[in-house]
C-alpha cells in the first residue's frame, strides 16, 4: 500500500478507490519500522520498473526525506536548490 499518490490530469484514469492500475506520477512513502525494508527496496523497485516519475520517501524517525526522480529507467536524486525540495511533476510544489 502506498501512503499518498498523485496522478496528473492525463493519468487520472489509473487511480481507483481500491487500487491504482498503473504507476501514479508522484508517490509518497512514509516509512515505519515494520515496513521500512519493503518500502525502500521492493516498493521502490516496482515503482521504478513501472515508471513512477517521482518517489518520495519520508522517514519520520530520522526526520529526513529523499526525493528521487525517474531519469531514463532509474531513480536519481533530485538536486536541491536553497535546501528546498521541488517537484518535477507538480509545478510549484
Amino acid at each position: 500500500m502506498l501512503d499518498a499518490v498523485f496522478g496528473a490530469r492525463d493519468h487520472l484514469s489509473i487511480l481507483r478507490p481500491e487500487a491504482t492500475e498503473g504507476d501514479p506520477d508522484l508517490i509518497v512513502q512514509i516509512l515505519s519500522p515494520s515496513t521500512k525494508r519493503r518500502d525502500l527496496r521492493t516498493k521502490r523497485a516496482l515503482s521504478e520498473r513501472f515508471g513512477g516519475r517521482e518517489y518520495r520517501v519520508v522517514d519520520p524517525a530520522a526526520r529526513t526525506a529523499t526525493v528521487p526522480a525517474l531519469i531514463g529507467e532509474r531513480y536519481e536524486p533530485l538536486l536541491l536548490a536553497d535546501g528546498l525540495i521541488r517537484s518535477t511533476v507538480i509545478l510549484g510544489l
